[in-house]
């Protein structure tokens, strides 16, 4: 009777741990990108990473009810040295759990702020990498701190509507304040429009943006404003326009980015970029990118030519 009940207890736990591990899923995933050329306004050439070099873990466990609980962590490193992009912090880019249902998720942790991931991120046609990247125009330079340590983020989805809010408290940490982000999103065919308004954590730093983006893969056009005040409560103004457009196997992009200091009178950026990237595949891409940034006095052309593969 022993030796029946035995197989048959191993054959119950099997299937149950079977079940149990349908029901979850973790995917560990990665990008190398690595080329050589030079920053704008630098004097030196390299080896330059683009699109940063990462590797991560996700999941996400349905719990039953309409319930689900994810995480996701990611760590980012400089593939030319091996070392780490951030050394305080390994898991720099991502490293949060939540739980949600049909009324939205709820996440901890370290994250994008809403501000800048529905509204600055996508109006870059460069996705803010390469020697391109608008990202100094679009995040008000040191205004936007593009993620929050500490977050408390709610997010929801319904329709082509999406709203996101965080808060970051200081927890006593001299010289800060609580910081918060929030942002709106809103896609109806081809058309994509968000707005989102942050704090850092400073009496200052609050900056807004404002973004419009038109088209699909085959062809699709950019724009962007943003406006605010820096630490030092100097008026930030700035915009850009950009298109991207498939040509033979590869996107072809350009922008222009401007960013003005009002109080001043000086400008931080204006810069003109182009880009041709080739796919060789779905995972790996060669790439060229051109910039020429008039707001420096010497060393205003950038550019890179490199390899990146994701995995």
């Amino acid at each position: 009777m022993k030796k029946i009940i035995f197989p048959l207890a191993m054959a119950s736990a099997l299937s149950f741990a079977q079940t149990a591990y349908s029901q979850s899923n973790v995917t560990a995933y990665g990008m190398v990108d690595l080329g050589v050329g030079r920053a704008v306004n630098s004097d030196n050439y390299g080896v330059l990473q683009g699109l940063a070099s990462r590797v991560g873990f996700k999941g996400q466990e349905d719990l039953g009810g309409g319930w689900k609980a994810s995480f996701h962590l990611q760590h980012r490193f400089n593939a030319d040295t091996g070392a780490s992009s951030n050394p305080a912090k390994y898991w720099h880019a991502d490293s949060w759990v939540g739980l949600e249902s049909r009324y939205g998720q709820i996440r901890l942790g370290r994250m994008f702020t809403p501000s800048y991931e529905y509204a600055m991120l996508p109006a870059d046609p460069f996705m803010h990498s390469w020697a391109s990247s608008s990202i100094t125009t679009m995040t008000g330079k040191a205004t936007s701190p593009y993620r929050f340590d500490n977050g408390i983020n709610y997010n929801v989805k319904s329709g082509g509507f999406r709203f996101g809010v965080t808060f970051a408290p200081s927890e006593g940490v001299t010289g800060t304040q609580n910081a918060y982000s929030t942002a709106a999103s809103y896609t109806t065919g081809k058309l994509y429009m968000a707005a989102g308004h942050e704090n850092q954590g400073t009496q200052h730093d609050v900056w807004n943006s404002l973004t419009a983006r038109w088209g699909d893969d085959s062809l699709k056009v950019f724009s962007f404003y943003g406006f605010g005040r820096n630490k030092d409560n100097q008026s930030i103004r700035s915009y850009s326009v950009g298109a991207s457009g498939k040509v033979a196997h590869g996107m072809l992009m350009a922008s222009y980015s401007r960013m003005n200091n009002q109080d001043l009178d000086t400008t931080v950026q204006d810069k003109f970029s182009v880009g041709y990237h080739y796919m060789l595949s779905k995972r790996t891409r060669i790439y060229t990118n051109l910039a020429h940034d008039r707001a420096f006095k010497t060393n205003k052309t950038g550019f890179d030519v490199g390899i990146a593969h994701s995995f």
